[in-house]
């Protein structure tokens, strides 16, 4: 994702004549758009490139996803799970008793008022950026969890 981040930018960069004369004119406003939001993208997900703590915990506690926070959802505080898809991409959406409790301190969390909207719960949990796979990621919640959350899973 790094790399798209970065060759986006660079198609950026063509767009407003960094390598040379301006393509086209009054489009270089797209070249600008492009720099900044894929440049963000890219400074927001470079520290994910080091991070090498366990980015999904799921345990007998309950469930810990880094990219939304370090507290540790107890399975109590969880009302549903249920799996999504959008395209091709999996999701695990858990529906919270209270959100409140388990506000976000990352940028992936103050994104996420989309995916509620859109009916992805309150935390949309995917494997991405893992070396497990979602199949994996449903099984380890399927063990761990409530008989009453689990049994949506299968």
């Amino acid at each position: 994702m790094l790399l798209g981040a970065l060759g986006f930018v660079a198609l950026g960069l063509f767009f407003v004549g960094a390598f040379g004369p301006v393509p086209g004119s009054g489009r270089e406003w797209v070249g600008w758009l492009s720099i900044l939001f894929f440049g963000l993208c890219f400074v927001a997900g470079l520290p994910r490139l080091f991070d090498r703590r366990d980015q999904i915990v799921v345990d007998g506690t309950g469930i810990q996803w880094s990219q939304w926070s370090e507290a540790t959802i107890p399975w109590s505080d969880i009302r549903a799970i249920e799996k999504r898809e959008i395209r091709r991409q999996k999701f695990l959406c858990l529906h919270l008793e209270d959100p409140g409790r388990f506000p976000s301190a990352t940028l992936m969390g103050r994104l996420g008022g989309p995916n509620r909207i859109l009916g992805f719960g309150n935390i949309a949990l995917a494997a991405t950026g893992t070396n497990r796979s979602f199949d994996e990621l449903v099984a380890a919640i399927a063990l761990h969890a409530p008989a009453h959350l689990a049994t949506d899973l299968r």
